[in-house]
């Protein structure tokens, strides 16, 4: 699905903003034209993907997986956003105004119900930064959720599939992902551990930026686990 599709998709209640940043944080991306409707419903107040077959009585809503290209980074990731500030996120981008093949940052502002989140228009890229933006592989939102795909699915939402060959790139993008919507340590650590049985399969910036990627999750995921207890 590309941004002109997400005109005429149905969206079903409403929903919060999911974002991997702290108040004040942000990122600099250039978003790709991959984008996808998820259906989910608030399991310990957090949101899961809708499943007809657990989730019958539930309040279904919208958020959208947008993929974007961590320009930092590198790599190609998601952002799993509500509908309201996808929205907003779509009215920057019908604007016209800058193409969305530029740079943007993202900001988180305040915490809790109380955050937000501003998007705005940085620069052009450098060809260099453009070259790699084309060039990264796009996520495959199904395997995250995306309308219409759960039914196909044999695994649970965040299950780490079985290790397989692959190339470097496939098996680098693969875990950062998983491990970034890893929702407990239990998985985060069950995500480490492939990559530590990949390590020899993987560079040693590819390997760097998963061990960073692993700390700075399991950070996120303690501190809330401190915070439900208080």
């Amino acid at each position: 699905m590309n941004w002109n599709d997400t005109d005429n998709v149905e969206v079903k209640g409403t929903g919060g903003m999911y974002l991997k940043l702290k108040d004040g944080e942000s990122i600099d991306v250039i978003f790709l034209d991959n984008i996808a409707p998820r259906d989910v419903v608030t399991v310990d107040n957090r949101p899961e993907t809708y499943d007809a077959s657990k989730h019958e009585s539930s309040e279904v809503y919208t958020r959208w997986l947008v993929n974007f290209f961590d320009v930092k980074g590198g790599v190609s990731r998601i952002w799993d956003v509500s509908n309201k500030h996808f929205q907003k996120l779509k009215a920057i981008q019908k604007k016209g105004r800058f193409p969305f093949t530029n740079i943007f940052e993202i900001q988180r502002v305040g915490e809790g119900t109380k955050t937000d989140y501003l998007v705005q228009h940085i620069n052009e890229p450098s060809n260099e930064i453009k070259l790699a933006s084309k060039q990264c592989e796009l996520i495959n939102l199904d395997s995250l959720g995306a309308r219409g795909a759960v039914a196909q699915k044999k695994t649970p939402e965040h299950a780490v599939a079985a290790s397989s060959p692959r190339g470097n790139g496939d098996l680098y993008q693969e875990l950062g992902v998983l491990m970034t919507m890893s929702m407990n340590i239990e998985e985060l650590d069950t995500v480490h551990r492939r990559v530590l049985e990949g390590w020899d399969t993987l560079s040693d910036k590819q390997s760097a930026h998963l061990v960073d990627c692993y700390q700075t999750r399991k950070g996120e995921l303690t501190g809330a686990r401190q915070g439900a207890l208080i």
